[in-house]
């Protein structure tokens, strides 16, 4: 998995916990890392993409603990709030844009929801369950857009 996955996968999830009944609560990292896909990911990528989140400022570092080189708990920032909001919209283009009847479905059923909690539950659902999708949204619409410069 690519860094940029790695970390896309780690914004939006922190992003869905930030709508959720969970705004304002740190989330445990080992916890982010399960929930996100991850923990079957090399752990010195995720930490060290864990890390360079925190550096850029998408994210914010809780409890930091001694001997661990990551933090015990994670929050999304303002500004990882405003990138992870993008990548939302640009997620509904993309299925729109791909062309096939499914993927311009999933787009419609995302639209009708509109911005709530349950279009990012129905995001979530669909990174999990379809990570090649994922793989291509990142490939084709992250690592070509200045907005994720820092991702």
């Amino acid at each position: 998995m690519k860094h940029q996955e790695i970390r896309s996968r780690i914004l939006l999830l922190l992003y869905y916990k930030h709508y959720s009944n969970q705004l304002g609560h740190p989330q445990v990292t080992d916890n982010v890392i399960r929930e996100a896909g991850l923990e079957y990911v090399d752990k010195n990528f995720v930490y060290g993409d864990i890390v360079y989140l925190v550096e850029s400022s998408l994210v914010k570092a809780k409890m930091e603990m001694l001997g661990k080189p990551y933090p015990g708990a994670l929050i999304i920032s303002a500004k990882g709030i405003n990138v992870a909001e993008h990548m939302v919209e640009d997620f509904i283009k993309f299925l729109d844009e791909k062309g096939d009847k499914e993927s311009k479905s999933q787009a419609e059923t995302l639209k009708t929801i509109g911005p709530s909690t349950a279009q990012l539950n129905e995001i979530k659902g669909m990174i999990d369950h379809n990570s090649k999708l994922f793989q291509e949204f990142i490939g084709k619409v992250v690592s070509t857009n200045i907005t994720y410069k820092y991702i």
